[in-house]
């Protein structure tokens, strides 16, 4: 039996509206900004999400970002089993996102929600 149009309940996973876009489209960015490395992850244009780092050079980045304008470069590993990923093993094409909140567990993770 098919779905009618009407029995489907829409869930927006972007904030689209006129308003925030125009926000994104204005920002400026720095030349230079604080890289992470993420595993298993691949962040989208606004999208909200959690994320966990442990890496010690991830946490200086999260921490050198966190400290100015907020703003990090994300790009996603291609070998999710690499501890120390070089250029070659990242994917080119990643986002700016801003660090919404950071919030700091064990003194060994740190946990942050990103706005791209």
């Amino acid at each position: 039996m098919p779905i009618e149009k009407e029995e489907i309940d829409f869930l927006p996973l972007l904030n689209v509206d006129e308003e925030s876009q125009e926000v994104y489209n204005k920002e400026q960015f720095d030349e230079v900004l604080p890289m992470l490395a993420l595993k298993n992850t691949v962040m989208f244009p606004g999208v909200i999400i959690p994320v966990t780092i442990g890496r010690e050079k991830s946490i200086f980045a999260v921490q050198e970002a966190y400290e100015g304008n907020k703003n990090i470069a994300i790009l996603t590993q291609k070998d999710p089993r690499s501890e120390d990923p070089t250029k070659k093993d990242l994917f080119q094409m990643g986002v700016v996102a801003k660090i919404l909140k950071l919030i700091k567990m064990l003194s060994v993770l740190l946990k942050q929600l990103k706005e791209c």
